[in-house]
């Protein structure tokens, strides 16, 4: 007997079913599609068993349902061992959409459908599989699985692709990364419900799409929290990734102890310019030292007087405490840039000078080598297997992204250096042009 959680239309669990009973109408149960792709972009299609009693000799993709208790991503493991003997890390693939379906085509179905793509190269052994319920398998093109579709020769209650048939390039293949502060905010730091649920409902349907902040997670959520992303988000210019739901950190660059050192040498400003964010556990704390401080700096920090993480030390070494992993200074251009030409002669880190997005006032950045948007954006593209990349921004810290990516927009309140090495300038972030874009391409 298979026992399945049954659940609601908002994901909550709000019973048992026993499969091969009658599904209440108001309730849902848990499936995973699993699409497996190799390097030449073909697709690991099966064809059911002759003995099977339902759909016989017809093709699928990899699926099942979701036992009781079982998490989706453990499910979509478990089927692809079972089906066709393949052994798949977590790692090699992600979720690119979770479909709610009281039908698929002509058929009742109430099944909450998580979709998964893979990449894999590696033998299909049948004989390694531990069901019978796959009569054979074969590697098929895009077009050569369209053709299955169009000729009813594939399982009628997976028939409902349209996921799957939107072009490969829009969806499944492109990564789309968006700056954060004047790109996808509007200028009173929020995104807008438009935004949100433009974004939200395209994330439904597949979109592969994060943001890139020079901000915290911590001082981002506030803003983001709304936004349900699947892919990690990448914060602090590309030195921390986190989950953009839950604010945790999921990779962190930090300085070592000679940086460190070198760091106290070069930066007797920091107690007047500057804070130092710290990990401590899993919580991130910024540290400045009480006394005199730029004007500045004390705007940030009146800024946030009421969240504990932000607070007082009293000695240079109390600042770099745990594991330090970012230093911030912020001031006047002609105070803050000298500092700036001092740290960046050394190749160890990476330094960001750029005035601020909102203020009169320049900040620098300093954060461990190799950590940057573009740096740790490209880290992503290649560990999804994503085979293009789309960006959005508006300053002086979006350009290295703009040139790593395939496409590159700009809108219309970037910067003129921005604009120019732009693939097109689309709306301002005023007029939720990155939203309003990405809608229009889903559409296409």
């Amino acid at each position: 007997m298979e026992i399945w959680d049954l659940y609601n239309k908002d994901l909550k669990v709000i019973g048992e079913h026993i499969r091969g009973t009658e599904m209440p109408e108001n309730g849902y149960h848990l499936v995973v599609h699993i699409w497996i792709r190799n390097s030449e972009g073909e697709y690991l299609m099966t064809q059911r068993s002759a003995k099977k009693k339902t759909y016989p000799l017809a093709w699928e993709c990899v699926g099942g349902s979701v036992l009781q208790g079982e998490e989706s991503l453990h499910a979509a493991l478990r089927e692809v061992h079972e089906e066709v003997g393949i052994v798949l890390k977590p790692e090699e693939g992600r979720k690119v959409l979770t479909q709610i379906r009281d039908f698929a085509g002509d058929v009742r179905v109430n099944d909450i459908n998580d979709v998964y793509l893979f990449e894999y190269d590696g033998p299909v052994l049948l004989s390694q599989a531990t069901t019978d319920e796959v009569a054979q398998v074969k590697w098929m093109s895009r077009h050569e699985i369209k053709e299955l579709y169009k000729n009813g020769e594939m399982v009628s209650v997976i028939k409902d692709l349209s996921y799957f048939m939107q072009g490969e390039d829009i969806c499944w293949d492109t990564l789309y990364v968006s700056d954060l502060d004047g790109t996808l905010m509007r200028n009173d730091c929020a995104l807008s419900k438009n935004t949100i649920d433009i974004i939200n409902d395209l994330t439904e349907k597949g979109l592969a799409f994060t943001f890139a902040t020079a901000r915290s997670i911590e001082s981002a959520r506030p803003i983001t929290g709304e936004l349900r992303l699947k892919l990690p988000v990448i914060t602090r210019n590309g030195a921390v990734l986190a989950e953009n739901t839950t604010g945790k950190h999921l990779e962190k660059a930090l300085f070592t102890e000679k940086e460190v050192k070198l760091l106290k040498e070069l930066l007797p400003e920091l107690p007047k310019y500057g804070f130092v964010s710290c990990f401590l556990g899993e919580e991130m704390h910024r540290l400045y030292i009480d006394g005199e401080h730029s004007p500045e700096l004390d705007g940030y920090i009146d800024y946030y007087t009421d969240n504990p993480t932000v607070r007082p030390v009293s000695t240079v070494s109390e600042l770099f405490c745990g594991e330090p992993g970012y230093v911030t200074l912020v001031g006047p251009k002609d105070e803050i840039f000298p500092i700036y030409n001092r740290v960046r002669e050394y190749d160890g880190w990476e330094c960001l000078f750029q005035k601020d997005t909102y203020r009169d006032e320049y900040w620098l950045e300093i954060c461990p080598q190799n950590c940057t948007k573009a740096k740790t954006i490209l880290k992503l593209k290649k560990r999804y297997g994503f085979k293009r990349l789309v960006v959005f921004g508006d300053g002086l810290n979006d350009i290295p992204m703009f040139k790593a990516a395939d496409e590159c927009y700009a809108v219309s309140n970037a910067l003129e250096e921005v604009r120019q090495i732009a693939t097109g300038v689309i709306g301002s972030n005023e007029e939720d042009a990155v939203a309003e874009f990405l809608r229009h391409r889903m559409e296409m």
